[in-house]
């Protein structure tokens, strides 16, 4: 596995305890062929996401339904969403400077989702209600965009 990937998993772990990635690591070795050397993973996790879901912003982490269980890496130049299951793969990616907002909706109690939109699509990641977690993720792509 590449040493920024293993950096951004250990930043994830170390905020958030609650995080794991059983059953996704095939998918981190996996990631790694549609990443340049030239690029620096910054922000790595697994998570279930919702893509175009032109609805209203709401935490529900619980429920699984019309959602994907991807690997979403955030590098230097783009936000990669990767999803493999069986002979099933898929994988989109939004280039930062296409990136207009992000925005989180969280619950104190139970969950929290993150949306990242662009010009052409828009991403809802499930979190969990750790508040680091959403800072790790709005710091990451705050430095990107500027």
């Amino acid at each position: 596995m590449r040493a920024d990937i293993k950096t951004a998993l250990e930043k994830n772990k170390e905020i958030n305890r609650l995080f794991n990635t059983f059953g996704f690591k095939k998918n981190y070795e996996r990631i790694e062929n549609y990443l340049s050397e030239d690029e620096t993973v910054l922000y790595i996790r697994n998570g279930n996401v919702k893509i175009d879901n032109s609805g209203e912003l709401k935490e529900s982490g619980f429920s699984i339904k019309d959602k994907t269980p991807v690997i979403l890496a955030i590098t230097d130049k783009r936000v990669l969403i990767y999803f493999r299951v069986l002979f099933d793969e898929k994988l989109e990616q939004i280039p930062i400077k296409e990136i207009r907002t992000f925005d989180f909706k969280r619950n104190g109690l139970t969950s929290s989702v993150f949306r990242i939109t662009s010009l052409t699509k828009s991403v809802d990641l499930d979190l969990t209600c750790n508040a680091d977690e959403v800072k790790l993720l709005n710091d990451t792509l705050l430095t990107l965009i500027k």
